[in-house]
Parts: C-alpha cells; sequence; structure tokens
C-alpha cells in the first residue's frame, strides 16, 4: 500500500500546540479517516525543520504530520479539515504541503468550493491555487452607492 504525507501547520497565536492537539484529535475522531489515516504532531517545519521566531509554527508543536494511504478519499480529508477550521472559536491559518506542493489557507479565507478543490488538488497531488479573495459586500455596496449619480 502507498502511502504519502502531508504536513499542517497552524497559525493560532499562542493557542497552536493546542490547536494542533485538536486538529489531531478531530481527524482520529473521524471513523473514516482514523482507518486510513496516521497523523502524529512533530516539532520542526516541514520534515522536521526547525522554524525561526517570525515562521508559522515557532511553538513546542509545531506541525500535524499525516501519513496517508491511497485508499483515502482526498476529499474527505479536505473536507474535514476544514470542517476542523470552521468548528474553532478564532479564526485559523493553515499551512499544508505535500512534498513540494503548498497551500496557504488564511485565517479570514470562506470554506468554500474553490477552497475545497484546491485543497483536495494538494492532497491529490495535483495543486490547483486558491482565486484572490473576492471584495466583501460590504466594499461593493459602497462602492455602487458611490458611482450612482446625485
Amino acid at each position: 500500500m502507498s502511502e504519502y504525507e502531508i504536513s499542517v501547520t497552524v497559525d493560532a497565536g499562542d493557542d497552536t500546540e493546542d490547536a494542533l492537539r485538536s486538529l489531531l484529535r478531530w481527524i482520529g475522531n473521524d471513523d473514516e479517516l482514523s482507518r486510513t489515516v496516521r497523523a502524529r504532531v512533530v516539532t520542526g517545519g516541514p520534515a522536521g525543520e526547525p522554524t525561526g521566531p517570525r515562521q508559522m509554527g515557532g511553538g513546542t508543536f509545531d506541525v500535524v504530520q499525516l501519513l496517508v494511504s491511497s485508499a483515502l478519499s482526498a476529499g474527505a480529508l479536505s473536507v474535514s479539515v476544514l470542517q476542523w477550521r470552521e468548528a474553532r472559536r478564532r479564526p485559523t491559518a493553515l499551512v499544508l504541503r505535500r512534498g513540494t506542493l503548498e497551500l496557504e489557507i488564511p485565517a479570514g479565507s470562506p470554506h468554500d468550493e474553490a477552497t475545497v478543490r484546491a485543497l483536495t488538488a494538494l492532497v491529490a497531488g495535483a495543486p490547483t491555487p486558491l482565486p484572490a479573495p473576492l471584495p466583501s459586500a460590504a466594499t461593493t455596496t459602497e462602492n455602487r452607492a458611490d458611482e450612482q449619480p446625485a
């Protein structure tokens, strides 16, 4: 059985270690994922490389490493990680890596179809970048109001 590694780095400020442990528990509690993913929390950056003081993952535990079997549905892992992120009280930025492929999901980005597609592509080994964020509805409304004649 072929396995590949996905590393997940979380930027949750002072709560990073707790966030990583929470993600580890979340994946362990998912019946489908617990059969096809082995997860652990490790120190350092990708592949255990040390991180600098201003880089994500500067705490005691820095990265969740997921060993994923080829039988895993990339979509199931993607949706589970994004559901965990949405269930958190505070927005959490994520950086996911598979080999040289990397996907950064900013704290304020939505849990939308494009994000699920980009994350699923990364997990499957075929990168798809996230689209640029759209302006907020408030900004769009304000701009339209300014353009109307007086």
